[in-house]
């Protein structure tokens, strides 16, 4: 080889090192500070999340006892027996501890100015609550029920009242100070992410440069910029299959979160402490109802992507329908609608995903009792053969409901819309059963059809071919 040809490769060889070299310092510091951001990032969304759960706790603990206690001086004025009027005064006199050791606490916690405006009005309504329901205390151990009964509307009870009111206002507060915390937050991070795409695009423009010095001298920089692309190519896919992974861990804690409060609506029963039960549900059905959400997203975007597999097996037609509508017949009853059930005679089996059928009619006879009051709710199941001799089953929910107008029918089936906002903060509802129905259905061979008239009602057809085990 010539000289200045190996000179030319030797200096090619060195621009490409120092190039690349230049290249991986500023991935690496890429890398450094992208991980100090999201680190930093990390540590103050988790110090924010923390202390909003402790305050929201301590005021559900000051609410709770402020009313256990009003319970318990009413409980104070029916007993007769001295032996129970003694062991409610000393449960009465335990919740006042309590309650000054979460006071205490809370006084402890940072706060907003608006979180310290509304927590001065309510330690003044807890001092208030104090005296008025000591005095009703007093009056009891004295006999004097006239009197008692009359503390205990006069003040005992409004206070209460206001408090309740207020403890209301100051999570909604907290929520609101959680939500600007957390958005000064990521406009910091935003920020470092900007910083952090100039210096990649730096990286990239250094990149594309070296790649112009070198690939003319020498084959060996066509082939590294290749496998360097290719290497890119299978970072961003492994990227993109560890974002969708860990939409999964959303259900870990909410599972956890369930199971807890599962064992402590057994705890309170075993216990007796009946008075938490009633909360503790909510806490469950509030809980079931956000699993079911987050189901149903990730089963949006499994059908997106097209990675949503299903699990056809032999269904009994009526037995499928029976129990759907057995699970609904409260949240009829609810609205006072009348449903009916009509299934054609020996309509026999049909091959399917059990799960998405079960889901879809229970979507569809959701909205339909949603959506009416006072009205009839029928539910048909049919066959239905084809020209060309397939054979369907259909579905069809008929409703006497608000119905929607020709305009509205049209985005119906768009994920998250709602026919108009007054429509969502009436009835509530996130937009997904429908669409996620309908994607079922096409996912397994059929349709979802709609027809409504306004201030009429609407009818809504789940076809889908009744299959075989081949």
């Amino acid at each position: 080889m010539p000289e200045s040809s190996q000179a030319a490769t030797i200096n090619s060889k060195y621009i490409l090192a120092a190039g690349f070299g230049s290249i991986l310092g500023l991935l690496v510091m890429l890398l450094l500070i992208w991980y100090s951001n999201v680190s930093t990032t990390q540590r103050e969304i988790d110090a924010i999340v923390n202390v909003h759960n402790e305050k929201s706790a301590l005021i559900a603990d000051m609410r709770d006892i402020t009313r256990t206690r009003a319970m318990s001086l009413y409980r104070l004025r029916l007993l007769v027996d001295p032996v129970e009027i003694e062991q409610e005064q000393l449960n009465f006199n335990l919740m006042e501890g309590n309650l000054l050791v979460a006071r205490l606490r809370f006084t402890e916690l940072p706060l907003s100015q608006a979180e310290q405006n509304t927590w001065n009005s309510i330690k003044n309504l807890l001092d208030i609550d104090r005296h008025s329901q000591q005095k009703t205390l007093e009056l009891v151990l004295h006999s004097k029920m006239a009197e008692v009964d009359l503390n205990l509307l006069d003040y005992v009870i409004p206070t209460q009242k206001n408090l309740v009111k207020q403890f209301s206002n100051l999570l909604n507060i907290q929520r609101v100070v959680i939500r600007n915390a957390a958005g000064v937050v990521r406009k910091a991070h935003d920020k470092t992410l900007s910083i952090t795409v100039i210096l990649g695009a730096t990286a990239t423009i250094i990149g594309v440069l070296i790649a112009i010095l070198t690939i003319r001298r020498t084959s060996h920089a066509e082939v590294a910029l290749l496998r360097a692309s290719s290497s890119a190519q299978e970072a961003n896919r492994l990227k993109s299959e560890f974002i969708a992974n860990m939409s999964h861990e959303l259900r870990t804690p909410l599972n956890a979160i369930l199971g807890y409060g599962e064992v402590l609506i057994e705890d309170s029963k075993i216990d007796g402490n009946d008075v938490y039960i009633k909360d503790l549900e909510k806490i469950t059905t509030s809980g079931n109802e956000l699993l079911a959400l987050i189901n149903s997203m990730l089963d949006l975007s499994k059908i997106d992507a097209g990675k949503l597999t299903l699990h056809p097996q032999e269904i009994s037609i009526l037995a499928l329908v029976n129990e759907t509508a057995s699970s609904i017949k409260t949240l009829a009853e609810k609205n006072n609608n009348l449903l009916k059930i009509n299934c054609e005679p020996n309509i026999g089996i049909m091959y399917a995903d059990e799960l998405r059928v079960r889901q879809s009619l229970y979507n569809l006879l959701n909205n339909a009792c949603k959506f009416s009051k006072n009205g009839v709710i029928t539910l048909d199941t049919n066959t239905n053969i084809e020209k060309n001799g397939t054979q369907n089953i259909l579905i069809k929910v008929s409703d006497t409901g608000i119905g929607i107008d020709r305009e509205q029918l049209k985005k119906l089936f768009q994920p998250f819309a709602q026919l108009d906002s007054s429509i969502s903060r009436k009835y509530g509802g996130t937009g997904l059963g429908l669409i996620l129905t309908k994607r079922y259905c096409e996912l397994m061979g059929g349709d979802l059809m709609a027809k409504s008239q306004k201030g009429v009602g609407s009818t809504f057809t789940i076809k889908l071919p009744r299959g075989s085990a081949d």
